[in-house]
């Protein structure tokens, strides 16, 4: 529902009372079907992904665990739209894993 600004005066209704402002524009529009993954996602998760193989490379395990929570929230909406009927509860599993391997590894790197 949109809303304009400035009503016609020749909207009236029956009873000779200004419309309402509100406009029902919403069925007329077409909806684009939103990607999943916009460009900078998907740029995000290569990078991610590369800090990963180079972690393992060099033998850094807390780098490695901090990537892959990046890598792991990153694609938590491929999980939310491949779920089916339990995507929501599967996307919003792997955010809370991510975030809670995130917040440990920083939490060993200073400990």
């Amino acid at each position: 529902m949109r809303y304009r600004w400035f009503a016609n005066d020749d909207e009236k209704d029956d009873l000779g009372q200004p419309v309402s402002r509100a406009y029902w524009g919403d069925e007329a529009e077409e909806k684009k079907e939103r990607r999943i993954f916009s460009w900078g996602e998907r740029t995000s998760a290569v990078l991610a992904a590369a800090v990963i193989c180079y972690s393992l490379w060099s033998g850094d395990v807390q780098m490695t665990l901090f990537a892959l929570a990046v890598l792991i929230y990153l694609l938590h909406p491929l999980a939310r739209k491949l779920g089916g009927s339990r995507g929501d509860f599967i996307g919003n599993l792997l955010k809370g894993f991510s975030l809670a391997l995130g917040w440990g590894t920083i939490l060993w790197v200073f400990l």
